[in-house]
């Protein structure tokens, strides 16, 4: 597809790539009418915008691939969608992936939280082993059928185990078939200074 092409053209351009958070199809085409090039489906969004909900594993695969399919319906530019922990194991993952390349997405996210998942913004959030979501970066990057399609691998290690661990986790994301990777926890100039020495590789 066209937008994961020009995806990929954005990410290799080097350049911040601001992107605003869209809770459905209409917030999405406003975003990209004030010009934005790239569209994220937040999960968050999607949870209190369907259930008055907070985003916490509530909404189901089924749910968040229906609407990321309406959101990439209405708008030209890349949407990147979150993809929560991958529903389930590694077995759910590979369907999730399956599903949202289907849906019209240009890239998935993928979080290292154990389940039920929280929010980034919420306290109490937990991690799985590092191995485990190995696993399932390497089971994301072979389901894909486009290989224009981005797993962006995001951990929440930074609030639990702190920098290390970061920095371990998202090294071996990488290695395991990650195309991207995203620091969830980030409060702090000092955070941003350790995310560039310690990631910018």
């Amino acid at each position: 597809m066209e937008a994961r092409k020009r995806l990929r053209e954005l990410v290799d351009a080097k350049e911040i790539l601001v992107l605003p958070g869209a809770y459905d199809a209409l917030s999405a085409r406003l975003a990209e009418a004030a010009g934005f090039p790239c569209v994220y489906m937040t999960g968050y969004g999607q949870s209190a915008s369907k259930l008055g909900a907070p985003d916490v594993g509530l909404m189901t695969m089924s749910e968040m691939v229906e609407r990321a399919k309406d959101m990439c319906a209405a708008v030209s530019v890349p949407v990147i969608c979150d993809g929560d922990t991958g529903f389930g194991n590694v077995v759910n993952l590979v369907r999730t992936v399956r599903e949202y390349e289907k849906a019209g997405a240009a890239a998935i996210q993928l979080e290292d939280q154990t389940m039920p998942k929280k929010c980034g913004h919420m306290l109490g959030r937990q991690v799985v082993d590092a191995e485990e979501m190995v696993n399932k970066i390497r089971a994301a990057a072979a389901a894909r059928q486009d290989p224009d399609f981005l797993i962006i691998a995001r951990t929440d290690a930074l609030a639990v185990n702190g920098w290390d661990d970061v920095e371990d986790r998202l090294g071996s994301y990488v290695e395991a078939g990650a195309d991207m990777v995203f620091v969830d926890g980030i409060k702090t100039l000092e955070d941003v200074e350790q995310y560039r020495k310690r990631l910018s590789k």
